[in-house]
């Protein structure tokens, strides 16, 4: 249901002052407002959520209060005064107790989150943290600290924020449904529970006149500061950033995630000075992720916390502001996403956040709504939202406003329309007179329903009847008049008027009672069936729902009121158990109409159908359910995982029977949003869509769009909308058939009822004053005629739609508000005659439209037998009964219904049915065009229907429905919509793209509009010839000429060149054929000009073929054939220069022409030689290069050309006749020339023997010739054997031969990994036998490859290393693998003496063969000697550290190791007795150095004494004890030669060790 804001003053009971409004807050969840009047003392007064006084509430005090603050659960409030008195009002006992601890004035106060504590703070700086009991209250013995700010007066105090849960009553109801058995009403609850006992410390952040912030918990620690005075703080929970504003405006933002990291002051993340005037700010967080603020301006500024991007929302002089207004107050209501805004001149700006995908632009997603008119020229000074409800306070410090966003309330019955425009004035259209009036009552009122000439009205405390007596009288301003008739006080919560009857719901019953209160009868439910929740009805039947489910149905027309039917119990037929939301019945009491809500508090997708008379229940469920004209009705869900993303569907609501028709009703359905929340991250596919209910929706969006976009708009153009409107049957058999659906216009606020052949609309006041509820002057349905709306977009799409302003008078309209059933009509009569054709809707005033349905638009004569008529025949179509259908409009004659009928054809895709509509229409031509359309696409029909119907909205979207983008094109392109056209034919259909931009050129060109013309031929493609012909056609050479020079093409050019050579300008013509580059045309001027020397330099600059070709046929003609043939070869024409050259007996440049030619050109060559003599040997050889090898070979042998022959030879291929080759292998074998035998035997797949000549002879192999030898992998079993011989053969022979690569491939092929892998190794390459041995899986392939590439420098192969080790490992040699880590081993200690490095290699050799192998007595013997050698290392390494901390020590140990004999099987006896032998001689002891060097001889040859001591220590030995120098070491080593030579002769040893373990392995 639509609502609007509607405002009223506040008032003051028996305050008889004049008031001076200051402070003013809301409860967080008990929606009551506490506002202060502060003038010499204080006056705080109390408002409920609907404006109400709770007179007895006033606190009076005689100081002034600077700071008020509500406890966020509880009905109590703290109030801080001037004098330090802190004072708490209980509202449930309506008790004040106050305390004296401060000792100036209080200026903050704040409750936490909780509730459990009360910070208050004063001008002194003195900071109390009270805490509260279990009543809210607090006394001098709750203090719980006492903090103080020595020099600063604090301004500000804010409790650090938590996330914004559920109100009590969410929770209330999903404990009830959590209690009725939904499942996941239990887990939110659980959800709660769980988040409840989580609790964060409490934290305040307190603000000083000296532009200090200091967090408060148990202590007080300073968080930042800013050069000016505090005047706001802000926090978001969610990206956890506190936001300072100081006294200057100036900004800055912290984030408050340092506080847990560091001890430090704050630093900021962003900071800015604030535009505007700062007396005149204010400022609020949108959501979690905006910051806004006003400053004096006409403009509201955002910042995105996350991002700092700005986003700037203006006032718009055509929205109802002055051009210098400005806004001087802001708040945001996060319960249905608005900002309002307050203004210097008393309005009141709404935007509503609306969801655009269309757009990235932020501020487009914000609409601007019409300005609310407050109080005319007082600035609003202060607005604040209801945290719970959307309700919104106004101060303008001497007057206080309350707006609240109510339900539209709106009623037709009878004829007469009433519309509620604020709390006591409806809008009154009287039908059955004539007269549209506005009427102000005594009271205000919440609802209204109306009844014949009756109106009654109520609020929480009464209902009032007016009755509508009219004066035929008296002039129309005063021909209706409003009395009253009647007053009932009561609570109700909704009431049904029927004669001079009143039903009123109240307290779970219905109460019948009189205009005057009198009690008739009480109609109640159950005991077990529930109180009453829901009443409706319609004409003389009452339907009425219990809490419980339950329905019931009364007939009311009676004295006594009895029942219908039974009791019907919905839950029975619901997938959960649901309340009931709504209920109607139709005109018959036969059909009752029930909407549900789900246990998970959100309303059922489906509306169920209660047959009373038979007692069975249908539903319908718009989710999933199709709807005609229209894809589905339920709003596809585009992740049904991420919980973050807002779901969407639709949902029934506001249904309305016809009052006459008891088949057919009316209803809305609406997009339903789970949970409105700006911080939410919306999908780009869900910003399309829209949230219902954030207000009236007066916003107009852009409409501009692409095709993209368009397609889909058109085709989900009712799935994306906020509210459709869906007419349905209901058979007599309970089935539920849609009829109708359009999305509801954005004039539009709701549907008030349906009356054949109309729906009744709720519109918006047009007028710039429609919120200013004052009673306007009284005036007539004829008046409303003669005053015009505003020219607004809206005014503009409705003359755009064909609606007109058709007004019923009293003498054109019969009781029943329908039109006399007469032939003869008053031509002159302003209201409705029967010659005049419906439009799209009717408009009765500024709050009344009636839309016409889609069977009666552009009927004329609207008679009660034609309405009757086009029903049933719209009934029959809809259910697909044909011939009924056609049997109820057998007495229609007119073409207007009969066109009526073929548009119902269209919305209802009935190609067959329309023929006959055609038909009767005398539309020959539509019919001859459906029968030329294709059978077998249905869609294509209708739209082809529909164009010729005038429909053209509707055959563009059954074409892009249908994806028939051509078709859509050439409707597009034949009404203009060039752009549209344009855009499909870019995106759907290219093929017919550049088709559409050459219509296009010549739209242009049939307006002279040239230039475009030009742009679109271009596009096109058909510029050469149709700019041309265009300016040809107007005579303009000299525009042609300027746009040639323009383009500067070279088609151009070529045209004028031609055009100028027709014209004798020769000089001109080259000129033009130069800028072309037509360097033909070039040189055939310049020939006919007789200037062959320039045209010869033309031809050898340019090389153009075409030119050369021509000089050729100049010289030709002059005679010169040497010349001519010499052009023939440039130009390519071989066959032309070969004739020169047959002609005229120059054979010899015919055998070089004739190789340059083709294939056909050398055969004609050869056949030309050969009948020359002596020429056989070029005859011979053109054979060979044009294909023909054994014409040539058979030419070779008969001439005995063997020279020939041998270079045929050299050439062959496969495709030789496979006798010319055996012929001419055997000559060659005779001549012993094997290898040109054995490669035409490979060359006819005659390997066999050609390998079998190969191995005899030895002839050398290539690769390449090793691939042709071999044959064929045999797909039969039986040859294998025999292809693994001779490929075993064919690899024997490439390794005898060094060919070792292609030997391995041979071997491989054979299946002999142990030869291939061997050929490998012989052939050195590291890399192929790594990935071999990789790919091979074979033991001994392994053990070949690790063994060979042990023999590398592992310098220059790095990598050997691992693969060694892993090739052990695969191949399980694990004693092998240990050798290997002991040569490495041996290696660090003879190369590098490290011995550290070399027990880790043995202790891994000891520890893999240890774990791995069998146990044998040689892996034993190699453990024990393994171990040994770790044992000795390590002494050694233990004796040489401890040498280096403590030499005598280390001495003595190292020469005790001397007396173990077996040391050395791991210590190399050099490192050893070094270390002893410079310890000596560095001691001077050099007869001890002596006898341990005469030790060392016996090991190590004294020219090797330099690699263990110290050449200088050596001499100082030798000289001490008299010995002679021998052999240096140094001339040993430093023969790099000499080391080269070993190495290489060790490395041939080793290659022949491994060969020959490779052979006994073989063996």
């Amino acid at each position: 249901m639509a609502t609007q804001y509607f405002e009223h003053r506040l008032e003051l009971g028996n305050y008889s002052e004049q008031p001076h409004f200051q402070l003013m807050e809301w409860h967080p969840s008990l929606n009551i407002l506490a506002v202060a009047s502060i003038n010499a003392g204080t006056n705080i007064f109390f408002y409920g959520e609907d404006g109400e006084h709770d007179e007895a509430a006033r606190v009076q005090h005689t100081s002034n209060a600077y700071s008020i603050a509500w406890h966020p659960v509880k009905k109590t409030l703290a109030i801080g005064f001037s004098n330090g008195e802190l004072m708490i009002w209980n509202g449930s006992n309506r008790r004040l107790e106050s305390v004296i601890v401060h000792k100036s004035c209080i200026t903050s106060l704040t409750f936490n989150t909780e509730g459990t504590q009360l910070l208050s703070a004063d001008q002194e700086g003195l900071i109390i943290i009270w805490k509260a009991d279990s009543l809210a209250q607090v006394s001098q013995q709750s203090v719980m600290f006492q903090l103080n700010i020595p020099g600063e007066a604090i301004t500000y105090v804010l409790c650090k924020s938590t996330p914004v849960g559920r109100s009590d009553q969410d929770y209330r109801d999903l404990a009830r449904a959590a209690v009725e058995g939904d499942q996941t009403a239990l887990d939110m609850l659980a959800m709660k529970t769980s988040r409840v006992q989580t609790y964060e410390t409490t934290m305040f952040f307190v603000g000083t006149d000296k532009g200090n912030v200091h967090i408060v918990t148990d202590r007080i620690r300073k968080a930042c500061s800013a050069d000016d005075g505090i005047v706001r703080l802000l926090h978001s929970y969610e990206h956890n950033i506190l936001i300072v504003i100081t006294v200057t405006n100036m900004m800055t933002q912290y984030n408050i995630q340092q506080i847990e990291t560091q001890s430090e002051v704050l630093i900021p993340t962003h900071s800015g000075k604030l535009p505007g005037r700062p007396m005149d700010s204010d400022f609020t967080l949108i959501g979690t992720g905006l910051f806004a603020y006003v400053t004096g301006e006409s403009t509201i500024r955002m910042i995105d916390l996350n991002s700092s991007d700005n986003i700037l929302l203006k006032l718009n002089p055509s929205m109802g502001f002055a051009n210098n207004e400005v806004l001087t107050s802001i708040s945001y209501s996060t319960i249905k996403g608005i900002i309002a805004a307050g203004t210097s001149r008393g309005n009141i700006a709404f935007w509503i956040y609306t969801p655009n995908r269309r757009t990235t632009d932020m501020e487009k997603h914000w609409n601007l709504q019409r300005a609310k008119p407050i109080c005319n020229g007082l600035p609003i000074r202060k607005l604040k939202y209801c945290p719970q409800r959307n309700c919104l306070v106004a101060n303008l410090n001497s007057q206080l406003f309350m707006l609240t966003n109510e339900n539209m309330s709106a009623a037709y019955r009878d004829n007469l329309a009433v519309v509620q425009l604020s709390p006591t004035v409806i809008h009154v259209a009287f039908f059955r007179y004539s007269i549209v009036k506005e009427e102000e009552l005594d009271m205000p009122f919440k609802n209204l329903c109306v009844s014949k000439n009756h109106i009654a009205v109520w609020n929480k405390k009464q209902i009032r009847v007016y009755e509508l007596i009219c004066d035929a009288s008296k002039a129309d301003a005063e021909k209706v008049v409003c009395n009253n008739k009647g007053l009932v006080a009561c609570s109700p919560s909704n009431v049904v008027l029927y004669d001079q009857l009143l039903f009123v719901h109240e307290n779970g019953r219905v109460n019948v009672v009189s205009f005057q209160g009198t009690s008739r009868q009480s109609l109640t439910f159950g005991q077990n069936e529930g109180e009453v929740s829901t009443i409706s009805s319609n004409t003389s039947f009452l339907v009425m729902g219990s809490t419980k489910g339950y329905v019931k149905v009364f007939d009311i027309s009676r004295r006594e009121l009895r029942q219908l039917g039974k009791t019907l119990n919905i839950n029975t037929h619901t997938p959960s158990v649901d309340s009931i939301r709504e209920l109607a019945i139709n005109c018959t009491g036969s059909k009752v109409t029930v909407l549900t809500s789900q246990t998970n508090l959100q309303p059922s997708s489906r509306i169920y159908v209660w047959d009373v008379e038979k007692d069975s229940v249908t539903n319908f469920d718009f989710s999933s359910e199709k709807l005609p004209g229209s894809d589905y009705g339920l709003i596809k869900q585009k992740d049904h995982t991420n919980k973050n993303t807002p779901q969407y569907r639709r949902y029934p609501s506001n249904v309305q029977w016809d009052p006459e028709d008891a088949r057919l009703m009316a209803l809305e359905i609406y997009l339903h949003q789970q949970r409105f929340d700006l911080s939410t991250s919306l999908t780009a596919d869900d910003l399309l869509l829209t949230s219902r209910g954030v207000g009236d929706g007066n916003s107009m969006l852009a409409t501009d769009h692409t095709a993209v976009s368009r397609e889909a708009t058109a085709v989900n153009h009712e799935d994306l909308a906020e509210s459709l409107i869906v007419s349905m049957f209901c058979t007599p058999d309970n089935q539920i058939y849609p009829k109708e659906v359009f999305p509801r216009d954005a004039s539009y606020r709701q549907l008030m009822a349906i009356k054949i052949p109309f729906y009744f609309f709720v519109t918006r006041d047009k007028n710039a004053e429609s919120h200013i509820h004052s009673v306007k002057s009284r005036k007539s349905l004829t008046e409303t005629k003669l005053e015009p709306p505003e020219n607004t977009d809206e005014t503009i799409a409705i003359k755009n739609s064909r609606i007109r302003i058709q007004l019923p008078k009293l003498d054109a309209i019969d009781a029943s508000g329908l039109f006399p059933q007469t032939n003869h009509h008053d031509n002159q009569s302003n209201g409705f005659y029967t010659d005049s054709e419906l439009g799209e809707s009717v408009i009765y005033s500024d709050y009344l439209t009636g839309k016409t349905m889609g069977d009666f638009v552009g009927v004329n004569g609207l008679e009660k037998n034609i309405i009757e008529a086009i029903m049933n025949f719209s009934y029959n179509l809809t259910l697909g009964d044909l011939d009924a259908a056609f049997k109820a409009i057998k007495i229609i004659k007119k073409e207007s219904v009969w066109e009526n009928l073929a548009r119902m054809c269209v919305l209802n895709r009935r190609a067959d049915v329309a023929k006959i509509c055609l038909g009767k229409m005398g539309l020959f031509r539509g019919a001859r065009a459906l029968r030329a359309v294709d059978q077998d696409n249905p869609d294509t029909k209708i739209a082809v229907l529909a164009i010729h119907l005038n429909m053209k909205e509707e055959a563009e979207k059954i074409l892009l429905q249908s994806k028939q983008y051509d078709l859509l094109n050439q409707l597009y392109q034949s009404t203009n919509e060039w752009e549209k056209a344009i855009d499909i034919a870019t995106h759907y259909d290219r093929i017919h793209l550049r088709n559409t931009f050459y219509n296009y050129a010549k739209h242009f060109e049939e307006n002279n509009q040239l230039d475009k013309a030009i742009e679109y031929y271009e596009k096109s493609g058909t510029q050469i010839t149709e700019v041309r012909r265009m300016f040809l056609d107007r005579k303009d050479m000299t525009g042609y000429k300027a746009y040639t020079a323009n383009k500067n093409d070279p088609k151009l050019f070529r045209w004028w060149g031609r055009y100028f050579e027709s014209r004798g300008k020769i000089d001109d013509a080259l000129g033009c054929y130069r800028k072309a580059n037509d360097n033909l045309s070039l040189c055939r001027l310049l020939c006919e000009q007789d200037q062959p020397t320039k045209a010869i330099e033309l031809c050898s600059d340019t090389g153009n073929k075409a030119a050369c070709y021509h000089m050729a046929r100049y010289f030709e003609k002059k005679g010169d054939f040497k010349q001519a043939i010499a052009y023939f070869q440039q130009a390519s024409a071989i066959s032309n220069a070969m004739r020169l050259c047959r002609d005229n007996r120059l054979d010899e440049y015919m055998a070089n022409i004739a190789v340059q030619g083709t294939p056909d050109d050398m055969l004609e060559a050869a056949r030309y030689f050969q009948t020359l003599p002596m020429q056989e040997d070029r005859a011979i050889l053109l054979y060979h290069k044009a294909g023909l090898t054994s014409k040539a070979i058979d030419l070779a042998f008969k001439h005995e050309r063997y020279s020939a022959l041998a270079q045929i030879a050299d050439s062959v291929g496969k495709n030789v006749d496979p006798t010319q080759a055996t012929r001419m292998a055997d000559y060659f074998m005779q001549l012993k020339q094997f290898d040109k035998a054995v490669d035409l035997l490979a060359a006819i797949d005659r390997v066999d023997e050609a390998a079998d000549l190969a191995i005899r002879n030895e002839i050398p192999l290539t690769e390449e010739l090793l691939e042709r030898l071999s044959p064929a992998k045999p797909t039969i079993e039986e040859d294998i054997p025999r292809y693994q011989a001779i490929c075993e053969k064919l690899g024997d022979l490439a390794a005898s031969q060094g060919a070792y690569a292609g030997a391995a491939k041979k071997y491989l092929d054979a299946g002999n990994k142990i030869k291939s892998i061997r050929a490998l190794i012989h052939s050195g390459d590291v890399e192929r036998i790594t990935v071999f041995a990789n790919v091979a899986r074979n033991r001994e392939v392994y053990l070949l490859a690790a063994d060979y590439l042990k023999t590398l420098d592992w310098k220059k192969h790095p990598d050997a290393l691992q693969n060694i080790m892993t090739f052990y490992k695969k191949a399980r040699a694990f004693e092998r693998l240990a050798q290997f880590y002991d040569m490495c081993a041996q290696i660090e200690i003879e190369e590098y003496h490290d011995y550290s490095k070399a027990l880790e290699a043995l202790m891994e050799a000891y520890k893999i063969l240890r774990d791995n192998g069998e146990n044998t007595f040689t892996k034993d013997e190699t453990l024990q000697n393994l171990e040994l050698k770790c044992r000795n290392i390590k002494r050694f390494l233990d004796a040489r550290d401890r040498y280096t901390s403590d030499p005598e020590t280390g001495a003595r140990e190292l020469a005790g190791l001397l007396s173990d004999q077996k040391i050395f099987n791991g210590v190399q006896p050099g490192d050893l007795y070094g270390i002893l032998i410079e310890h000596f001689a560095r001691r001077e002891k050099y007869k001890q150095a002596g006898m341990l060097l005469d030790e060392l001889q016996q090991h190590v040859s004294e020219p090797y004494f330099s690699h263990y001591v110290n050449p200088s220590i050596l001499s100082a030995i030798y000289s001490a004890t008299g010995r002679k120098m021998g052999a240096s070491d140094s001339t040993v080593y430093d023969n790099d030669d000499g080391d080269s030579t070993e190495r290489e002769d060790m490395m041939m040893i080793m290659i022949k060790m491994i060969d020959d373990n490779n052979k006994n392995m073989d063996i």
